[in-house]
């Protein structure tokens, strides 16, 4: 199962695309795909989109200073088509 893992830091009142440039970037077959996230602080915001699905829009994410637990922090989920 292909997986990838990015920690990132963004400035308040940033933006980040966190898989731009990854080779996970687009699907290149029907799937199911799994989002974990975590934050090292309060007062953070994530949106998810996959394709034209809005997954999750401006909600706090689970404050944690480590990667999301497998299948703990795995609230996110939406199945792309290439």
């Amino acid at each position: 199962m292909p997986t990838i893992q990015v920690e990132t830091s963004v400035a308040a009142g940033g933006s980040s695309n966190l898989f731009n440039g990854s080779a996970y970037e687009y699907a290149r077959s029907r799937r199911v795909v799994s989002l974990g996230v975590t934050a090292a602080a309060t007062g953070t915001f994530v949106t998810i989109q996959s394709g034209s699905d809005v997954v999750a829009e401006e909600s706090p994410p689970i404050v944690a200073t480590v990667m999301p637990i497998i299948p703990d922090n795995f609230h996110f989920n939406d199945t792309q088509e290439p």
